[in-house]
């Protein structure tokens, strides 16, 4: 309900106004009635998998370390699996760099492993192959034969604008060369996910602009190869397919369902894999395959044609069109996260199901063990062991990884009242809008602020409703949830909150309101990373006139913040919203306001960095002494920072008015709605986050953690990763120079936690106002006041009806 002028109540009503009034009220009474939830209940007969996991051997050296290892699965035949393994080994850390042979670090490989023993048979090396390209792509032909597809690579020197890729026929089982040919193709050709529909092999290929830096495409197109071997390429002649949401799946067996789909809409075409005619179809027609996103289709042993995608294995019958859940992978006894990320398919049916994959943590600071490949054998069982459970349902606004995949087996198991599942129905990315035309920072940060405001607002509309997830991971970007309305203050329900155990400063300033609607489990600092000697009074930032003296003296007059005017105004307004909003109020009329606007107005330019600029030589001349950091999660990032700016020593605060230290991000956080079911439920599983040993698995991701002993231990396996001669980073650009760094570093990252000032809970709605009002001040079309009044009443209309 839109808030009216307080005056309105002066004036003298007559009745009509009177009945007016009340005849609003009673629709706004009614329209508040909430139609009660039915919650799921989980009963015997709900299909529930048991799993039993065998590890494999695919013919590492048994002490083999590597920076990195893929495993895929190609396919069987009655005797044999064929998993291929690509990847880099280790390098050493004293590696001469005059004799160095990248290639000799690569491995490609096949591996044989007999069906019934799960051993290895015999591994062929792909590199001895004459015409080998590195990490090319693979496929399983027929039987035991593989193509194996390069990278599409100039056709000669005379030819250097038509491309070409070579194909090889390679025979597993005699390790013979048996045809090898080369296929027109085009620069920036890239393989998406296989299909397979009986022995048709279906490829979309989509074409990247490779001068493009937005991610532009000339076009997407369909290979099939027949059962002959064949190759015919179909084009999909639609302006932005291949920016769509694409998926293939078999509707029988000789054509295949094309769809594209983005929030303007979906297109469908049907392919005759005999004739290869394309045909586009009624959109309307295809309604009732509703899935977002399809990782893979395929026909099983018994004929039905299954796909997989996040949440798990369904069914499709498009003869009576629709989709049946095979195989929910929330309800099993194997941590969700690592079946959907890693885990192909291998065999298919109703009541049992094969897959193969690896189990393998993102540990950054200790080489993975090679050997950690594996077959999951799913058994359905006869009765499900959660049956009388009610369903929590949980929302992941960055998926589910797999630490929260962990967390979420850890409370299923042990909770005797309820249990948790993924949400399925929510979709961050319908949100977003390609533009082929973006251009640089501004265009970024506009698609960024549409997308997070329409989620939210289907978020804060469903929990409001009574009908929202009963938990929410990593949505603190969704700052119009921050509310009572939207989430509960989980405050009463963590219980003491130590600052020996947690970076109590951190948990602080997420609160909103005195309320705690957020829990931190993980935060990246964001300010400028410099020398500390530049800082200004305050020791961990800059005021606005301190920031220009910055600007001016040390920055030589360029700016590291490269956003435009209307934008960089939103980095402004974001680290001090609770000086401009207060209990739901906007008050944008005082001098702090002003004195921000003005600053823009007179130092930031209109439009923000290019893709041009930020790829010239010329852009980067200047950062040696200032770098604006948008995101440092761990301790890697920070060090990488070295190599932009080898001068610095610390993240100083944007500037600010009162000159406060950097603000911070959630990059991962929990949530409970407030209309949860159960909300101290929900809490307990926010504590299993918590727990030092998930948090501590999370550190070891080169994250930064609340909990102080797994940040300690996370430290110090990144200290001796890094001082052995590690490089890598996990939440940095650049590599490490390792060899210089001491506990002291280790130290700095501590002293810049406790420099933090508060949680980013920037407003998706709120900022796209400010962007689109606030130009006209700065471009000098209206009076600030003006401006102020505009903006100011806008805002307070969002915030009043919500």
């Amino acid at each position: 309900m839109k808030k009216r002028n307080r005056n309105w109540a002066v004036a003298p009503l007559n009745i009509s106004a009177v009945l007016l009034i009340a005849s609003m009220l009673l629709s706004i009474v009614s329209c508040s009635k909430k139609k009660e939830r039915v919650r799921e209940v989980i009963s015997a007969d709900t299909p529930f998998y048991e799993s039993k996991i065998t590890k494999l051997n695919c013919g590492f050296e048994k002490d083999a370390k590597f920076a990195y290892c893929n495993y895929e699965y190609l396919g069987s035949d009655d005797r044999n699996y064929y998993i291929y393994c690509d990847g880099q080994y280790e390098e050493p850390a004293d590696i001469d760099w005059d004799t160095y042979d990248y290639v000799s670090y690569v491995f490609n490989f096949i591996s044989v492993i007999d069906k019934a023993t799960g051993e290895l048979v015999k591994k062929i090396d792909l590199k001895t192959i004459k015409g080998y390209s590195i990490f090319p792509d693979i496929f399983m032909y027929s039987d035991s034969k593989i193509i194996i597809r390069s990278d599409p690579r100039q056709k000669s020197q005379n030819e250097q604008d038509k491309y070409v890729v070579r194909e090889i026929l390679f025979d597993l089982e005699t390790e013979k060369v048996l045809d090898t040919r080369e296929v027109d193709s085009a620069d920036g050709a890239s393989i998406q996910n296989e299909t397979r529909n009986g022995n048709y092999i279906i490829l979309p290929v989509v074409y990247w602009d490779p001068d493009s830096y937005t991610g532009e495409t000339d076009k997407y197109t369909v290979i099939v190869i027949d059962p002959d071997g064949t190759e015919t390429e179909v084009e999909i002649d639609e302006k932005d397919f291949a920016n769509k949401t694409n998926n293939i799946v078999p509707l029988d067996d000789k054509n295949v369902l094309i769809t594209g789909k983005d929030n303007k809409g979906r297109t469908c075409y049907k392919l005759d894999l005999e004739t290869k005619k394309l045909t586009q179809e009624k959109a309307k027609d295809y309604e009732w395959f509703d899935k977002e996103y399809v990782n893979k289709s395929f026909t099983g042993k018994d004929g039905k044609i299954y796909m997989v995608d996040s949440y798990g294995i369904s069914h499709i019958d498009p003869k009576e069109k629709k989709i049946e859940e095979v195989f929910d992978f929330g309800m099993s006894d194997v941590n969700s996260a690592i079946i959907d990320f890693l885990f192909n398919i291998v065999e298919c049916g109703e009541d049992s199901i094969v897959m193969f994959g690896q189990i393998n943590r993102n540990n950054l600071f200790e080489a993975n063990p090679a050997e950690n490949s594996v077959l999951i054998e799913f058994k359905k069982a006869a009765t499900n062991p959660h049956a009388g459970k009610t369903v929590l349902e949980l929302y992941a606004h960055q998926g589910i990884d797999v630490n929260t995949g962990e967390a979420i087996v850890r409370f299923n198991e042990t909770n005797s009242k309820y249990y948790i599942k993924a949400a399925d129905r929510y979709d961050l990315y319908k949100y977003y809008e390609f533009h082929s035309t973006a251009d640089g920072y501004d265009d970024f940060e506009n698609e960024e602020l549409k997308m997070i405001e329409g989620i939210s607002n289907e978020l804060a509309i469903d929990i409001m409703n009574g009908d929202g997830p009963d938990i929410l991971m990593d949505a603190a970007s969704c700052g119009r949830l921050c509310n009572s309305n939207c989430l509960a203050d989980l405050t009463p329900y963590l219980g003491n909150l130590d600052n020996d155990t947690y970076f109590i400063n951190i948990i602080e300033g997420a609160k909103k309101d005195g309320a705690l609607y957020n829990m931190p489990l993980t935060f990246a600092v964001t300010g400028i990373f410099t020398n500390e000697k530049y800082a200004g009074k305050s020791g961990v930032g800059f005021t606005l006139d301190e920031y220009d003296k910055y600007l001016d003296e040390t920055l030589n007059g360029k700016d590291c913040i490269r956003s435009g005017q209307a934008y960089y105004f939103n980095l402004l307004f974001n680290s001090m919203s609770d000086k401009f909003i207060v209990n739901n109020k906007a008050d944008f009329s005082g001098e702090e306001f002003a004195k921000m606007a003005e600053f823009v107005k007179d130092n930031v330019r209109e439009k923000g960095v290019t893709l041009d600029e930020i790829n010239s030589s010329d852009e980067w001349n200047y950062v040696w002494m200032g770098y604006h950091v948008e995101r440092c999660s761990g301790y890697g990032g920070f060090f990488s920072l070295k190599s932009e700016v080898p001068t610095g020593t610390t993240i100083l605060g944007t500037p600010s008015i009162d000159g406060k230290g950097p603000m911070y991000k959630l990059e991962s956080s929990a949530a409970v709605s407030s209309t949860a079911l159960d909300v101290a439920a929900c809490a307990e599983f926010v504590k299993i986050l918590l727990s030092e040993d998930i948090q501590t698995n999370i550190a070891l991701e080169d994250r930064f953690v609340i909990n102080r002993n797994a940040f300690k231990t996370g430290a110090e396996a990144a200290l001796k990763y890094y001082n052995e001669g590690g490089k890598n980073s996990g939440s940095g650009f650049n590599d490490v120079d390792g060899k210089n760094v001491t506990k002291k570093d280790f130290d700095k990252i501590d002293e810049l936690i406790a420099s933090c000032s508060n949680a980013d809970f920037s407003d998706a709605s709120i900022n796209i106002i400010l962007a689109e009002e606030m130009p006209a001040y700065f471009l000098g079309q209206k009076k600030l006041d003006q401006v102020i009044r505009i903006a100011q009443d806008r805002v307070q209309k969002v915030l009043d009806e919500r």
